[in-house]
């Protein structure tokens, strides 16, 4: 008896899983992927470039990429990065880009330093640069500048920080389809405060200001203009509303602009015709609580197919377009479930992306104008497409909790063949999560729980929760988590049992699921979080004295509101880049779900941690950079202070010199996570 034991001690410390395996890269290799027709794309894989042809159903090292090049420019190959623009291959490296034609393999050095956006003739290049709009032309080399008075403050083509954070709307340069329009953005941040990030390591400290806008504070300016480029004169759209969400080209007369209100509850979406310069507003959304946006919504020939939540759930609906005006036709998907991410049409069929088999999945579906769907990709998991330009093929990025990033080529009408397989974790020793729908309070969760190799339901195990609880994320995903996923092994592999819940708030499960947080940070998003603990709690092998939670960001805002808030339900909790005072967020991402600290004084109060470090109960780790300039590394100061003045017991860790993702020592904080509840749970 005694041998046998022994034995398993022993077995279970080989198949533990060890900390140098955490950080190692398991999923697929293939990183940057490009159509560069309907038959063929270009992928990078390790520093190398390959072309796959779909006919042939073969890759081929594109070699003759670096010795064209090395010829062309008498020096050695270095470049691991490219954007793609139809057969065309961008690569920017330092004050130039270098463009590769697949075609022709020939290539071209434009002195240009920031992305180029190419003209559909693929004639010419608009682009950014010193904050004024330029054109370069491709054969000549030729440049042109377009505006002349941007700077820093004031500047062309391009956006801002916190437009690109928190509207994702990170370009601001578009082609007419005839080459011979732009549309661009002017952003004009005079009346925004900037924020001093300090780097102590120089003798004197230097400071780097951030424009960056407070919640409550002054918004950039932005306009909207387009011109031809052939030297005549730049008309000016004009709009009333806080922020501009979207643009785009209908066609070479017509335009789109999306709007927003300040409190993000009111869209309108307008039509612009160019040669007349008249406008309409052609579609509006509204909401009680605020309105999410994304990129579900194209133009295709005399239609528009349209992500709306209007019915409680992200789905498709097919708009007629007629000049300046829209008229709805029909809803083209319906229930319970959300439309993730539209891909596009082929005329036909419309491809998108949806949870429809389950919250916690990602799948490729089809559907006919009709609503008529039918699911690309059955494997459980998560599937993320890259399609063809005629949607007959796509390559399907696959994983699942204990299965790497796969890459597949797949058929829309059948048929799908291995790209790049990942690596065998087989000898990892990794527990598959249990991933379970649970019912609390009479409201449906999703659960992942983690079990120690050797479990057994005749010991007490402490618990650690990773959280974090805030909108649009999930954590409960059938999808490769990466080092966070194996770091969670990690921890299971030392005897923690290692637990997420989605609560109210959290993506996936319909807009009302979401308002919830709306207008109070926190409340809610912890009461689900203590309803999973007290499930947890009642389970006999859980050792209801020894439970702990950690997150980052808003994670990290959630373990702060468990410690302070939980009433000792927590032992143990680490905070990395906490957002600990809601007032020191930006603009966009806070007053959408909590409108500006002077509508909502008491939702800010009640919400912001560092009103509330005399209720700290346990042990408490708070890790931060300082140069976050995300989460500003004021967060965690204000926090000390707060405990300080509390007379509270706690912990801190700063890595200067870092930004929110602490990339540069990421290992390093995750070994101090796991020896804070080594010693502490």
């Amino acid at each position: 008896m005694k041998k046998a034991a022994l034995f398993f001690i022993f077995a279970s410390f080989l198949l533990a899983l060890q900390w140098d395996q955490v950080f190692k890269n398991y999923g697929a290799r293939i990183r940057t992927l490009h159509w560069i027709n309907s038959g063929a794309f270009v992928y990078q894989r390790e520093g190398k470039f390959y072309r796959y042809d779909v006919n042939s159903r073969s890759s081929v090292e594109l070699s003759d990429l670096a010795r064209s090049f090395q010829e062309k420019f008498d020096r050695k190959f270095n470049l691991r990065f490219f954007l793609g623009e139809g057969p065309l291959l961008l690569f920017p490296a330092g004050k130039s880009t270098y463009i590769y034609d697949t075609t022709s393999g020939e290539w071209k050095e434009v002195k240009a330093k920031g992305r180029l956006i190419l003209s559909p003739d693929r004639t010419m290049a608009a682009f950014s640069q010193g904050g004024n709009l330029k054109l370069v032309v491709l054969k000549t080399g030729e440049v042109r500048t377009l505006t002349r008075d941007g700077g820093e403050e004031v500047f062309y083509g391009k956006t801002d920080w916190v437009y690109c954070e928190e509207l994702e709307l990170c370009r601001g340069i578009w082609w007419s389809a005839d080459s011979r329009k732009l549309l661009f953005l002017k952003f004009d941040e005079t009346q925004v405060k900037s924020y001093p990030i300090l780097d102590f390591i120089p003798l004197y400290g230097e400071i780097y200001q951030e424009k960056y806008p407070k919640a409550g504070e002054n918004n950039p300016k932005v306009s909207i203009g387009i011109t031809d480029i052939f030297g005549k004169e730049t008309k000016w759209i004009p709009y009333e509303d806080e922020y501009l969400a979207r643009a785009g080209w209908i066609d070479s007369d017509r335009i789109y602009f999306i709007t927003l209100n300040r409190a993000q509850n009111h869209l309108k979406l307008w039509i612009y015709r160019v040669s007349t310069g008249e406008r309409n507003l052609a579609l509006e959304e509204k909401w009680p609580t605020w309105l999410n946006i994304t990129d579900n919504f194209l133009f295709y020939r005399d239609k528009l197919i349209w992500g709306s939540e209007r019915d409680g759930h992200m789905h498709l609906y097919l708009y007629k377009l007629k000049g300046l005006k829209l008229k709805l036709s029909r809803q083209i998907t319906k229930g319970n479930w959300e439309v993730t991410r539209l891909y596009g049409t082929d005329g036909k069929r419309i491809y998108f992306q949806s949870n429809l088999s389950s919250p916690p999945e990602r799948k490729i579906y089809l559907s006919s104008f009709r609503g008529k769907i039918k699911c690309l990709t059955r494997r459980e998991g998560t599937h993320r497409a890259v399609f063809s330009p005629n949607y007959r093929y796509f390559v399907d990025f696959y994983s699942d909790v204990l299965t790497p990033t796969q890459v597949y080529v797949v058929r829309t009408t059948g048929g799908k063949r291995l790209l790049d397989k990942g690596r065998d974790i087989a000898d990892l020793g990794l527990r598959y999560p249990e991933i379970s729908a649970v019912d609390l309070d009479g409201r449906e969760y999703y659960t992942m729980t983690i079990k120690p190799p050797d479990f057994s339901p005749q010991k007490q195990y402490p618990v650690v929760v990773y959280v974090y609880g805030g909108p649009h994320a999930q954590v409960v995903r059938r999808a490769w988590m990466g080092s966070f996923g194996l770091f969670h092994q990690y921890l299971a592999s030392r005897g923690f049992i290692v637990t997420s819940i989605d609560n109210r708030g959290s993506y996936g499960r319909g807009k009302k699921w979401e308002d919830w947080i709306y207008k109070n940070f926190g409340r809610h998003e912890l009461e689900d979080q203590l309803l999973w603990v007290s499930h947890l709690k009642n389970l006999s092998f859980v050792d209801p004295q020894r439970i702990g939670i950690w997150g980052w960001s808003y994670g990290g805002f959630m373990t702060l509101t468990a410690m302070l808030k939980g009433k000792g339900t927590y032992k143990v909790g680490v905070a990395v880049a906490p957002v600990t005072d809601w007032k020191y967020y930006d603009t966009i991402y806070t007053e959408r779900y909590m409108l500006t600290p002077r509508e909502n004084p008491d939702g800010y109060k009640n919400s912001s941690p560092v009103n509330f470090a005399s209720l700290l109960q346990g042990k408490l780790l708070i890790i931060h950079g300082t140069s976050d300039d995300n989460v500003h590394f004021q967060n965690t100061v204000a926090m000390i202070k707060a405990l300080l003045d509390a007379k509270k017991k706690f912990e801190v860790m700063i890595y200067p010199r870092q930004r929110h993702g602490i990339s540069a020592y990421r290992k390093d904080v995750l070994r101090r996570v796991a020896e804070f509840f080594l010693s502490n749970l």
